[in-house]
C-alpha cells in the first residue's frame, strides 16, 4: 500500500530531524568586544609667562671733569655764579642771560690753540654750528652774537681761566682780548674792558652730556 509506506516513511525522516534538533547545542551568545582605549591625547604643559622686566630709568646727563669739558667734548650750560642765570642764544642770534635753562643755550668750548676757546653751539643750523663772536657797537657796549665759525677772526677766540671755587664748584672768567663776558646793569650780556674795575660776573659750567659730532669728525 504505496500511501501507508509514505505516511511511515515521512514520519520517521520528521522523527529524526526532530531527533537531530535536540542534539545541536544552542549557540553561545558572542560578548561584545570591548572597543581598545584610545591613546591618550598628550596635553602639552602650560608655558609660564615671564615676569616684565622693569624698563631701564633713563640715563641722566653726567657730571664732567673741568678737564673734558674744555677739551670740547661735552655740551654744557653756562651760568653766572652770581646773580642767577643761564646763557643762551637768542633767535636774533644775540648770546644773552635768562632765568632758566634753554635748549638753544646748550654751548661745547673748542680748543682752537693758543688756550684759547671757540665758543660752539651744540644745535646746528643746516648742518653747521655756530660759534659766538664779540660785535662792535659804536659807542654802544660791545655784545657777543652768533656767526659761522671761523677760527681766524679773532673776536671768536674766548680765553677761560679759574678764578676760584663758589659753592664748592669752579669759577671761571670768559674773556676775548681785553674784553671780559659781563652783564650789564640793565640784565643784558655785554663785552667790556675792565681797565682797573674789578671782575663782576663769573661763570660756573653745568655738564650735560657727550657733544653732538661736529662737521667733519
Amino acid at each position: 500500500m504505496p500511501n501507508s509506506r509514505t505516511a511511515v516513511l515521512t514520519a520517521g525522516l520528521t522523527g529524526l530531524a526532530l531527533t537531530l534538533a535536540g542534539c545541536t547545542a544552542p549557540a553561545e551568545p558572542v560578548a561584545p568586544t570591548a572597543a581598545a582605549p584610545s591613546a591618550a591625547t598628550s596635553v602639552p604643559e602650560p608655558t609660564a609667562t615671564p615676569e616684565p622686566t622693569a624698563s631701564p630709568e633713563p640715563t641722566t646727563s653726567g657730571s664732567a671733569s673741568a678737564e673734558q669739558i674744555l677739551d670740547g667734548n661735552r655740551q654744557i650750560h653756562i651760568h653766572l655764579v652770581e646773580p642767577a642765570g643761564t646763557l643762551h642764544v637768542t633767535e636774533e642770534g644775540r648770546l644773552t642771560i635768562g632765568p632758566a635753562p634753554v635748549d638753544s643755550g646748550l654751548l661745547v668750548l673748542v680748543p682752537s690753540g693758543n688756550g684759547t676757546h671757540l665758543i660752539m653751539t651744540a644745535a646746528t643750523a643746516n648742518g653747521e654750528p655756530s660759534c659766538m663772536g664779540i660785535r662792535h657797537n659804536g659807542i654802544s657796549p660791545l655784545t657777543v652774537v652768533a656767526a659761522a665759525c671761523d677760527a681766524r677772526r679773532g673776536g671768536q677766540l674766548f680765553t677761560i681761566r679759574p678764578v676760584g671755587n663758589t659753592a664748592g664748584e669752579p669759577a671761571y672768567s670768559i674773556s676775548s682780548r681785553s674784553a671780559y663776558l659781563q652783564r650789564a646793569s640793565s640784565g643784558e650780556l655785554i663785552a667790556e674792558e675792565l681797565g682797573d674795575a674789578p671782575l663782576r660776573t663769573t661763570f660756573r659750567f653745568d655738564d650735560q652730556g657727550v657733544a653732538p659730532a661736529r662737521p667733519g669728525e
